[in-house]
């Protein structure tokens, strides 16, 4: 299944602390202004914080009257107000505890305002609560019963939303939470010139090195620094999976490889997949998709002028090449019967293609198996 890509965007100490009072420090002003117009210029379909970040920085601790809505059963569905913004907030709001006054995040900072607002949520919160944020227009997403399952939460906002790239800017729990399950794909640090000793909390539990490989590092404004990471949780590309993929696509269907979760993708006029046009155009247009090469006639043809070419005795050579001239491919798998070659046909064939996709892997930077 595909899902968002996830950067995790923040600023930090020199001693790794991503919380506390530094950031009120002349050298933590300096990194977060850094830090504010990185965001921007990172222009993704998103960001997303924990229950406590966002009641910090947007609700304000704010607690809506849920009484009018006392008594309504609301089905555990769903529920998308907007999905034309392009641009949203995602609070992860397990229980539903955030007090929103409506659909948008109201915010001078043009990185953050005017945000659409989805909560992700599990399926214990109160009907009153889901009552009152459908009243406001504000989005909901479930992603469990009693616990938040973030890859679950990921797939959904790919699909519902179209999100392809989100922020992670969120405390050391929900960071963490993200590090565990392998759904961290890039990490963004803006490092402040100042230690924070034992005042603030780490930006997650878990080191650095274990899962992540430094990239780059820059100085901005002198004494900033940003350092840009990759994760090491590098998924290899299974060849034969994607050998016996390459034999599915051809002209009328369209196969596309997922680099980051090796997922397939088939677009086809015939197909029942129920994609809409604009996930169509996201999977034709998105650089973590790749198409993989159509086998048509003229493949086909070479692969079997060549197995011919390679048999050991010349007439079933001159046999099959007159079957493949005569009555083109058909004609050559009939010769293939009756000369009992056909399963050193496809044995040859599927080397072939084996060898294809590996170049194919190569060729778009792809890791895969040998």
């Amino acid at each position: 299944m595909n899902r968002v890509n996830v950067i995790c965007h923040m600023t930090v100490s020199l001693d790794g602390i991503a919380t506390g009072p530094f950031l009120e420090s002349e050298a933590g002003r300096k990194a977060s202004e850094v830090y504010y117009e990185l965001h921007r210029r990172y222009r993704a379909g998103g960001y997303a914080c924990g229950r406590v970040t966002m009641e910090e920085s947007f609700t304000g601790g704010f607690q809506p009257d849920l009484s009018p809505f006392a008594g309504q059963r609301i089905p555990r569905e769903d529920y998308i107000a907007d999905r034309d913004t392009q641009f949203y907030c995602v609070a992860f709001d397990r229980h539903g505890r955030l007090g929103w006054k409506g659909p948008r995040i109201i915010d001078e900072d043009p990185g953050y305002g005017d945000a659409h607002i989805i909560e992700i949520l599990t399926e214990d919160v109160r009907d009153a609560y889901l009552a009152y944020l459908r009243s406001i227009g504000v989005s909901y997403l479930f992603a469990g019963k009693t616990d938040i399952e973030i890859g679950y939460a990921l797939e959904k906002l790919w699909m519902w939303y179209g999100i392809e790239t989100l922020l992670l800017e969120g405390g050391p729990d929900l960071n963490t939470s993200f590090l565990e399950e392998g759904l961290i794909d890039r990490l963004s640090l803006v490092i402040a010139d100042t230690e924070a000793g034992d005042t603030g909390k780490p930006l997650f539990r878990g080191s650095l090195k274990e899962n992540f490989a430094l990239e780059e590092t820059r100085r901005i404004g002198g004494d900033v620094l940003w350092q840009q990471y990759r994760s090491l949780a590098v998924r290899m590309a299974d060849l034969d999976a994607i050998t016996a993929q390459m034999e599915s696509a051809d002209e009328d269907v369209e196969v596309y490889y997922h680099i980051r979760t090796g997922a397939f993708e088939y677009l086809s006029s015939f197909s029942s997949l129920e994609l809409t046009p604009d996930q169509e155009e996201k999977i034709k247009t998105s650089p973590d998709y790749v198409r993989l090469p159509a086998l048509d006639e003229s493949r086909e043809r070479r692969f079997m002028e060549d197995f011919a070419g390679k048999t050991s005795s010349g007439v079933c050579s001159a046999m099959l090449l007159g079957a493949l001239r005569e009555g083109g491919p058909e004609g050559f798998r009939q010769e293939l019967g009756s000369l009992s070659l056909y399963r050193a046909y496809y044995d040859f064939r599927y080397a072939r293609l084996r060898e294809e996709a590996a170049a194919w892997c190569l060729e778009n930077g792809i890791p895969c198996t040998t």
